[in-house]
């Protein structure tokens, strides 16, 4: 099945975020050990399989000051804590990810010909539960 991405959304610490615009994210990688030697076979690289990486998430919104989900990004900044994140899809297995992650960064748009903005960024820490469900 093929899906449009209206209706996507994100949910931090149990609360819908609100106006959001777009999402990108997460962005997991894996690192990787070069372990090629002069007698590695033909001289073909070889590498051992490392440490995984979470990646990050942003995410626009079109920002409210007077929003408890937008006013919870700047009390999140700079916090020892993290915090818990779950991307919901618009499919009809209704799939999420979950995941935790500490708010990185914050940057406000107010250009004069456009919407007041926001970008966020999201640090992930630990997995990411690929194979979450909720409930509509």
């Amino acid at each position: 099945m093929k899906y449009a991405a209206f209706g996507t959304e994100l949910w931090k610490d149990g609360e819908k975020i609100a106006n959001l615009s777009s999402i990108s994210g997460p962005s997991p990688t894996m690192d990787t050990i070069d372990v090629t030697t002069h007698d590695s076979p033909n001289g073909w690289e070889e590498i051992l399989a490392s440490i995984l990486r979470s990646g990050e998430v942003t995410f626009d919104i079109v920002y409210d000051p007077g929003e408890i989900t937008h006013q919870s990004f700047m009390s999140a900044l700079g916090s020892e804590t993290e915090c818990e994140f779950e991307l919901r899809f618009p499919d009809v297995n209704y799939t999420s990810w979950i995941f935790d992650g500490f708010v990185t960064g914050f940057e406000l748009s107010a250009p004069v010909e456009d919407k007041l903005g926001a970008s966020v960024t999201i640090k992930v820490t630990g997995s990411i539960d690929f194979l979450g469900s909720y409930s509509p």
